[in-house]
């Protein structure tokens, strides 16, 4: 039976997940999926309580929006028990995922946040008063939104 101190940790995390307009889920590291907020099933097309994939490892390119790269990054976690970003492109959109692992007071990785931004472009007005070379020297950096995770494990 799982704690009380576990429990208000589980509902603080799915609260805050559920609060992310970007696509976010929880995942074991075998790729189970625990949780998964309305973003995230919006993205693979599925109403919010409808039945979501099991295992986001098996097939993940038949689930449309989900990197194929997330088997491999998972990886990368368990082996550092560091939180990694990485890049891909899906249709003409960049996308960052933001892979963060949940870990045991002896420091195993138990379960893994994923979130996705869309990299966008910053837009800047015009301002008719400058010169076309003025313009160009501010051409838009990529920028995402973000959320960074911090989590403990109650013990």
């Amino acid at each position: 039976m799982p704690s009380l101190t576990g429990q208000i940790h589980d509902k603080t995390i799915f609260t805050l997940l559920g609060s992310l307009p970007e696509p976010a889920f929880l995942i074991d590291p075998d790729g189970t999926l625990l949780y998964a907020n309305e973003a995230f099933t919006d993205t693979i097309g599925k109403a919010p309580h409808a039945p979501l994939p099991s295992n986001l490892f098996e097939r993940p390119a038949a689930i449309p929006g989900m990197t194929t790269a997330l088997p491999e990054q998972v990886e990368r976690v368990l082996g550092s028990c560091r939180r990694i970003e990485f890049e891909e492109e899906d249709g003409g959109i960049r996308y960052r995922y933001v892979v963060t692992p949940e870990l045991s007071v002896w420091g195993d990785v138990t379960r893994l946040i994923v979130v996705r931004y869309e990299l966008r472009a910053a837009v800047r007005p015009v301002r008719p008063d400058r010169t076309r070379e003025e313009r160009n020297e501010e051409a838009p950096a990529p920028m995402a939104p973000g959320v960074s995770l911090i989590l403990f494990c109650p013990a």
